[in-house]
């Protein structure tokens, strides 16, 4: 048996299949792709990787299975499906899903299933590895994707209170400087299973609800700050510029793409000298969602019938200037608290909607996390013209 120290969970214990998974190129390749991609130019902590992640997904669910009082096969199961629930995503995380033909979930159930090609050296014995020790890599392939028929397994992966959302939101708040963190031995604790669901016992509320906060605070606050939204859209730009010359981009490390856009040169390398040293674009224009007008909303509608390029493209060509002049941007928010589906396990012995019984999670679920609908970058010196011009040309139409 094999050790980990890790910052967040202390002392994790790693069974001999979880250290030959973790050691596999597919998971090695995390170690060099950042959780929270280009938030570390805004929090400089955030260089935490995909890998420790990962690795504290595995001890969470294994925390849990035993909380449930799970059979051993079982928790073997979800443990092996939090090693490899995000061994699928490409190079920046996050920041580039939108650019490649099939999302890293999917990318993850097949590189489980032996499925994927990759020019990576000695890829491609995960499913071996799994079948050695009496898994089926089917099985778990479906515990990733959400597919799987038990619902409590299933819970423990892939939920609104699951073992990926617990490390995460404990581990982002931690890198990225947030005073205190969700208590996630608390939530474990309170975790009950009941048939085949997996429910929260009624004094855990407060666990759950402290939980869902700081989630919301991590999207309204980190993610979504307006500075990684534009170093992201900088590096979208940049990468979509490249793509047709950037081969086997998916098995990239974050280095990897970011040497790969320099050596292209034009666009993909002006743009991520900008990131590199931290010369970002600036906000030229902004729609909110809580502090706009109705005729600016009625002008994020009109904005909404256009792509990206045709947005950037008219203001580019009106002020004659160039294709890395003006970004243009749809900012992401995420599901809210609404689409929670989780059940308490009352005092009475009954399973009532979460949501029936926390004030907190109504209000939370009420919550936008982008503030922004939609924004328009440039650089420092175009940000007036870009601002006056945007705005007629929304009016007016692309």
């Amino acid at each position: 048996m094999t050790f980990i120290k890790d910052p967040i969970h202390g002392l994790i214990k790693i069974s001999p299949l979880q250290e030959d998974l973790i050691s596999s190129p597919e998971m090695q390749r995390l170690g060099w792709v950042k959780q929270l991609s280009l938030t570390k130019l805004i929090f400089p902590g955030a260089n935490h990787t995909r890998l420790e992640h990962s690795i504290g997904v595995s001890h969470i669910a294994g925390q849990m299975a035993d909380s449930l009082e799970l059979e051993d096969t079982e928790k073997d199961l979800v443990q092996v499906a939090g090693v490899l629930h995000d061994v699928g995503h490409g190079p920046f995380s996050h920041a580039l899903e939108g650019l490649f033909p099939i999302s890293h979930e999917e990318r993850t159930q097949q590189i489980i299933l032996g499925k994927w090609a990759s020019n990576i050296p000695g890829a491609g014995e995960i499913p071996n590895l799994l079948e050695s020790q009496g898994i089926d890599p089917t099985e778990v392939a479906q515990l990733v994707s959400g597919e799987h028929k038990s619902h409590y397994l299933r819970s423990i992966i892939h939920s609104e209170v699951d073992a990926d959302r617990l490390d995460y939101t404990s581990r982002d708040a931690h890198y990225t400087g947030l005073l205190t963190r969700p208590e996630i031995d608390r939530t474990v604790m309170v975790l009950t299973r009941q048939g085949d669901e997996m429910a929260v016992e009624e004094k855990g509320i407060p666990a759950v609800e402290t939980l869902l906060f700081y989630r919301t605070m991590l999207f309204t606050s980190i993610y979504n700050h307006h500075a990684n939204n534009i170093a992201s859209r900088m590096l979208e730009k940049a990468t979509h510029a490249a793509l047709p010359h950037l081969e086997d981009i998916e098995n990239m490390t974050d280095d990897e793409l970011m040497v790969a856009l320099t050596n292209h040169g034009g666009l993909p390398k002006e743009l991520i000298e900008r990131i590199r040293y931290r010369e970002l674009y600036k906000r030229a224009f902004e729609i909110k969602s809580r502090t706009t007008s109705q005729q600016e909303l009625a002008l994020y509608e009109k904005a909404r019938h256009y792509s990206l390029e045709q947005i950037e493209s008219k203001i580019t060509n009106e002020l004659e200037l160039n294709e890395a002049d003006v970004l243009a941007s749809f900012p992401r928010g995420t599901p809210s608290a609404k689409t929670m589906d989780l059940k308490v396990f009352t005092k009475q012995g009954e399973l009532r909607p979460i949501m029936e019984m926390s004030s907190i999670l109504e209000a939370l679920s009420k919550i936008n996390p982008t503030n922004v609908l939609f924004a328009i970058y440039s650089k420092p010196e175009l940000r007036d013209a870009i601002s006056t011009a945007a705005r007629q040309y929304i009016e007016e139409g692309f």
